[in-house]
């Protein structure tokens, strides 16, 4: 397990960074879980707003798996967005365009700006995490496997990818009941529909298709969803009465993936996020539980009791 922490300059330093990060962190490198880039810019050189695509690959925990993410900048300076997208891929084939390869998943989206920011990045062999605040709002994103509730043999390529959003025009500073969610508690922008694609977060299922997970749906009210969930925060189980114990101390519940649709399955755990309440506590604390120091973060720009995770920071 591997974690940075820092300040990118810019829009253009912070790509550079979250590559350099996954590909040569000395942590990450030693245990033999570094990330590889089989396209863009290799380390040593700039990725930046016009690179394109990048697409990295995962070893795994025992360096045998193929983990498949892309990383694309979306940016407009005459609209004023620097946006980060992220997509999921079963193979790769090098003779083809990475839009027309396999099992693709669309980009989910990170809405960042051109100025200073502080992050927060948090890596091992099966997945990344990213935490980026953008002035008082906090971007993140969850890239790789989760930790399935089912043998290797039945479900060998869990992929995860989650943002804020599905959309790679919004500015940071955009409010979106639904629509501008981190992606421990999704929205869906516009549709009550279950498995509706236009959500910030997905899972690729056993079978091969991709489960659109949303907590919420429209845009002028956050109205719950109760198909494909990430639990505690899915509101129908009371996350908004939940506080620190008698002791004083948090109790942090898993991240748990939860559907109906197209079957219905409780299919595993995001790895090293939890829920906690948000009394009494802000971004940017930390929680020490079992001897692991976790990072609170808040959903986007939401400050509600319960719409903060504690992300693990190991």
């Amino acid at each position: 397990m591997a974690v940075e922490i820092g300040t990118a300059a810019n829009y253009d330093d912070l790509l550079t960074k979250l590559r350099d990060f996954l590909t040569t962190n000395a942590d990450l490198v030693a245990s033999g879980q570094a990330w590889t880039v089989l396209r863009g810019p290799q380390p040593g050189t700039p990725f930046n707003r016009d690179s394109g695509e990048m697409l990295v690959r995962g070893p795994g925990t025992s360096g045998n798996d193929e983990i498949l993410v892309g990383i694309s900048p979306y940016y407009s300076v005459g609209e004023d967005y620097y946006n980060v997208g992220f997509s999921g891929y079963s193979s790769h084939n090098p003779g083809i365009p990475l839009v027309d390869h396999p099992g693709r998943l669309g980009n989910r989206y990170i809405h960042l700006w051109d100025g200073a920011m502080p992050y927060w990045f948090i890596a091992n062999g099966r997945r990344f995490i990213v935490v980026i605040r953008v002035t008082t709002v906090y971007q993140s994103a969850y890239c790789g496997f989760i930790l399935p509730y089912h043998l290797p043999t039945t479900w060998a390529y869990p992929l995860f990818i989650g943002g804020t959003s599905r959309q790679y025009a919004w500015r940071y500073s955009v409010v979106n009941h639904a629509g501008h969610s981190a992606f421990f508690n999704p929205g869906n922008y516009t549709s009550s529909s279950a498995n509706d694609s236009r959500t910030g977060s997905a899972v690729r299922l056993p079978d091969g298709q991709w489960c659109y997970l949303a907590n919420k749906y429209q845009t002028s009210n956050e109205i719950q969803a109760n198909s494909n969930n990430i639990a505690p925060w899915a509101s129908w189980l009371g996350t908004p009465y939940l506080r620190e114990g008698l002791d004083g101390q948090y109790v942090l519940i898993p991240a748990e993936i939860a559907i109906t649709t197209p079957y219905p399955a409780n299919l595993g755990a995001l790895e090293g996020v939890r829920f906690i309440p948000g009394f009494g506590t802000a971004s940017e604390n930390t929680v020490s539980i079992d001897g692991v120091t976790h990072l609170v973060v808040q959903n986007v720009y939401r400050t509600s009791n319960n719409e903060y995770a504690a992300i693990a920071l190991e």
